[in-house]
């Protein structure tokens, strides 16, 4: 009788845990849903279109997924971390050696550690603002050049930027020019289960007085980020929410 009754409660105690590992997810995403009801939103990606999908059935085995910190991203076996303060970014040995730090004229906004060039190893995304500089060939036409105005009104402009381990240091793996709208709240995350990440972010405008924008999802084409799809709007916030089959964005 003893082992039934241990039995029973061992399927009791699991039952609850699992009962409560959704009801705190699903607590998790009301609340966030409280912060902002008109922009909460859930998303996927089909057929490289971002799809609304609002059926909190499929979030049952979900969880809320965290950025990391730290990586080997040199491969010799022991992790490197990012440490961001003050806008400047430094790539460390997790304890005070520093084999990287951004650039003086660089403003970090964001260091995400990623995989999105998709070459199997770790490196770190960045969003950076620093003083805007036109194209090389720029100089020497008659009038401005394309990107002339991709820059707020103190002459700050907004990059993405890789940076990863290559030639035996870090560098940077690729730099984008201005942006035309700056990004914010980047995350990369697979949407569509392939495997590969995609880069989701909000899209926003030099100068806005407010900091919201547009959701966008861009994949790597070999030489550098295409647009997937937008969805305009005034959202603040992007969250990603995983489980062992499927990805999705959270917006508010």
């Amino acid at each position: 009788m003893g082992v039934f009754l241990d039995a029973g409660n061992l399927f009791l105690r699991l039952t609850s845990l699992i009962m409560m590992k959704y009801i705190l997810l699903l607590v998790s995403i009301l609340a966030l849903c409280l912060v902002s009801p008109n922009q909460a939103s859930i998303w996927q990606l089909e057929d490289q279109q971002l799809v609304n999908e609002n059926d909190f059935q499929e979030f049952k085995s979900g969880f809320l997924v965290t950025t990391a910190s730290s990586a080997d991203f040199d491969d010799d076996g022991k992790l490197e971390c990012l440490e961001l303060s003050g806008d400047v970014l430094q790539i460390t040995n997790c304890d005070n050696q520093v084999f990287w730090q951004s650039p003086i004229s660089w403003q970090v906004k964001e260091a995400q550690i990623t995989d999105l060039n998709r070459d199997g190893m770790d490196e770190v995304t960045l969003v950076v603002w620093r003083p805007f500089q036109p194209w090389p060939i720029d100089r020497f036409l008659p009038s401005a050049g394309r990107i002339n105005d991709f820059h707020d009104q103190n002459g700050m402009s907004c990059h993405v930027i890789l940076i990863g381990w290559a030639r035996q240091d870090y560098n940077e793996l690729w730099a984008g020019s201005a942006l035309i709208r700056p990004v914010s709240r980047l995350r990369a995350v697979d949407l569509d289960g392939d495997g590969l990440q995609e880069m989701v972010a909000l899209e926003e405008i030099y100068d806005a007085a407010i900091s919201v924008g547009a959701l966008t999802i861009w994949h790597w084409s070999g030489f550098g980020f295409s647009l997937m799809d937008k969805v305009e709007g005034k959202f603040r916030q992007i969250d990603v929410i995983g489980s062992p089959i499927q990805n999705w964005v959270f917006t508010r």
